[in-house]
Parts: structure tokens; sequence; C-alpha cells
């Protein structure tokens, strides 16, 4: 095998399958020259009950699917690809703790190899185990073959050269590309859309202006306009009997009058939507929200309630789509799980992909510390579970110190890569949600 740079593209590469598949993915994606073959080296899924080591043959599968679809969507598919598959399906089951078990398997593959195979082996994800007995067998049959490690940090790919030297690593940046779409990375973790939703480029620009309106009250909590606002969604459907008891279609048979007095800025957002006049006194519930786009009178409801806040989120992240590479935008998306188990439903407010990077936001306008962090914890476990430790997640809310909620929740989650934005920060949310971005998507050189 000729010398070469230690980061070109290979024909065999090896990966460790573990938990989470995305860096297994991204290493495909990144490190796999066009209809190349991926050697997955996984753990069974019938291994000795005593063992109480989980199989990860499903994962394997998974990830599969995902990268074929991902080569097709990038045009580097090719006649060759299939036998990749083949391959890949085929793969290495070890004994995940068993270091005999290990290096005997890869060695016997690495052995039936043709001579000038460019050989790689990413060691992210597996066991400990695993990637200390697959680097041994590895670099023991050929010191040329090509090893590297995912680093989250830093977003970049090193991969190892002589040991005993103290030259630069060579790496590769991975923080813009592989760019995974948000379906591929839902997927590759076994999750589907229960609504359908798909990426989108605009909003309904009744929801952008009516939002607008309401992020610029709620910069002040003694705001008049805002008092007022507060005042009328009690009186208006709050204190409905109906709306207590979920009955949302009685309530949607309501003509509500308009926001009054200091409110006027928001009730003129709200005839503008309509086509109405404004000298117009009350508008019906139902056909409001078909006006604002809402097939279901309870999410127009808890749209004004609070839900405005993720339009705004996601206005701001269309405006720095462009400047920081940002795409796969999307709100409200609803998941479950593929086994269908009951209880693992999930809804991302609002989401945005940088390369195969996961930022994730939650929304509120609830004015308790408690349910913020609440919000805040769930938002963190699910990211991470989709992301990995790359992802990145911030609340956004109307709170007077959000720096506190901040602190409290990263002393008690111990991550680094969360943020909370609040009151304040409603005044310019696309400068600071901008600049939160930037501080963790590393650097390219």
């Amino acid at each position: 095998m000729p010398d070469q740079d230690p980061r070109a593209p290979v024909d065999h590469l090896f990966l460790l399958i573990g938990g989470n598949p995305l860096p297994n993915a991204v290493a495909a994606a990144t490190l796999l020259r066009p209809g190349g073959t991926i050697v997955p080296i996984y753990t069974p899924d019938d291994l000795p009950a005593e063992e109480r080591i989980p199989g990860t043959e499903q994962v394997k599968k998974r990830l599969g699917r995902v990268l074929e679809r991902y080569f097709q969507r990038c045009g580097q598919n090719d006649a060759s690809w299939s036998d990749a598959s083949c391959h890949y399906l085929s793969g290495i089951p070890v004994d995940p703790t068993n270091a005999y078990d290990i290096n005997k398997k890869v060695i016997a593959y690495l052995e039936n190899l043709e001579a000038g195979t460019r050989i790689g082996l990413h060691y992210t994800g597996g066991t400990k185990a695993m990637a200390v007995h697959a680097h041994r067998a590895a670099r023991a049959f050929d010191e040329r073959v090509q090893l590297s490690y995912l680093d989250s940090r830093s977003l970049r790919i090193y991969f190892d050269t002589n040991p005993d030297s103290q030259t630069h690593r060579p790496f590769r940046y991975v923080g813009e590309q592989p760019e995974l779409s948000l379906p591929e990375l839902i997927h590759l973790h076994g999750w589907r859309y229960t609504n359908g939703i798909q990426p989108l480029s605009a909003q309904p620009l009744a929801w952008v202006d009516l939002s607008q309106v309401l992020r610029e009250i709620n910069q002040d909590q003694d705001h008049p306009a805002l008092t007022a606002y507060l005042t009328w969604k009690r009186r208006a459907w709050h204190e409905d009997d109906n709306w207590k008891k979920k009955r949302y279609r009685a309530v949607g048979s309501k003509n509500l009058p308009f926001p009054p007095g200091a409110a006027q800025n928001i009730a003129a957002a709200i005839r503008r939507a309509f086509g109405l006049s404004d000298d117009a006194t009350t508008f019906n519930v139902r056909a409001a929200a078909t006006a604002f786009g809402f097939r279901d009178i309870k999410d127009f409801l808890r749209w004004l309630d609070g839900s405005w806040l993720e339009s705004q989120v996601f206005e701001a992240l269309l405006q720095l789509r462009d400047k920081l590479g940002l795409h796969d935008l999307a709100m409200n998306v609803k998941l479950e799980e593929r086994t269908g188990s009951a209880g693992t439903d999930f809804e991302f407010d609002v989401v945005a992909m940088r390369g195969y990077q996961l930022f994730a936001f939650s929304c509120t306008t609830d004015a308790g510390k408690a349910k913020q962090k609440l919000k805040l914890f769930e938002l963190y476990m699910r990211a991470r579970q989709f992301g990995g430790d790359e992802a990145c997640m911030a609340l956004v809310c109307t709170s007077n110190k959000p720096e506190t909620v901040e602190a409290e929740a990263q002393r008690d989650i111990g991550a680094s890569r969360i943020a909370v934005f609040g009151r304040d920060h409603l005044k310019n949310l696309p400068y600071a949600i901008g600049n939160w971005i930037r501080q963790h998507i590393g650097r390219p050189e």
C-alpha cells in the first residue's frame, strides 16, 4: 500500500457500532471513497443473557439504510455501492468484552483483503474494549492502516500518525460537511415523524406579523399592552369552562372581542390576517384558526398563549441560515419510536441543522423557573439522544434572569452546550442566537 495523505478516502472502512450511530455516519460520509465498502464491527443480539450486553444489530441495519440514502442523495452513489451494502450487512460480530475474539476476527478479515487495498478503522463508537483491540489489530496488521476518531468538541476527525512523534496531527473539519438531513438523523436513531413535518423555508406571514408584535411587548414585563393582552386571554377563553374541560370545539364556535385598549396593536395584527376593517369588534375562533393556517383550534389558541415564541425563534434562524450554513429548519417536530412503545412521543419546538450538528430549541412564556428548567432538562435529554455530544440546546423564554436558569442547569446537568435566552434577548434574537451558535461550531483550521 503506497504512502499517501493519511486523510485520503479509503476502500474498506471498519466502523465500531455502539448505541449512538451518528459518529459512524459522519465517518462513513467523510472517509469512504465512492463505491467503497463499510465493515461494521458490532455486538450480536444473541449473546448469552448473563453477559447483560445489549446487541447493536438493529443499530447497524439503521445505519446502513441511512448511509445508502445519504450517498444516493449526494450523488456519490455508483454501480459498486450495492456490493458495499452487502459487505455492510454482513459485518463482523464480536463479543465486545473479549479481546481475543475482537483481535482474531478483525485480523482474519484483514488478511482476506486484496493487496493494495486502502484500509481505515474509525474507532469512535462501540465499547472501550472494541476500540482498544480493533485498533491494536489493525496497527499490527499494517502500520499504514488509517486510524481515526471523531472529537465532538472541535468537530474534527483526527488521524493517528506515529504515536512516538509530536508532529501536528492531521485532521478533517466536519462541522459543515457531511450535511446530514433532519429526516436522516431521526431515522438513524429508530424514530419517525408523527405529523409528517418537513423542513421549512418560510412560515405564514400572519404568524410572523403577530408574533413580531407579541415579541416586542414581551420585552418589558410591565408593558401596558402585555398587561392588557394577558388580561384579555384570561377573560376570553382561559376562564371558559369548555376550555378547562378540553371541549375545544365549543370554544371554537365562539366570537371573541378583539384585545382592547393598550393591546390595539395586537388587535390590528389579527385584523390584518383576516383582512377585516378597523372597526370590526369581534372575530370567530374557528375562522381565525383557519386564517392563521391552523387545522386545530386548540393549536391556534395555544399559539396565542405562548407558542408564538417558536415563530420568532424560527424567523431568527431563517435570518441566520445563509450566514451560518444552517439547513433543515423546522418547527413542531413531533416524533415517536418506530417500536411504538407507549409514552415515547416527543416534540422539538424548533430545530436547525448545521452539517451533522443538531441545534434544538424549546420555547415557553411560563414565568416559573421550575417549569423553565424542566423544559430545558427534557430538551437536553432528547437532543443528546439524537445529536450526541455535539448537540446544542437552548431554552427561549421570558425570564428576567435567564443567566440564573442557565447557570443552575449547567451545574445540574454538567453540560456546556446549553443556553437560556430571556426577556432582554427578545430585543434582538438573531444576534443572541447567532453568537451562541458561532461558539459551538468549531473551527476549520
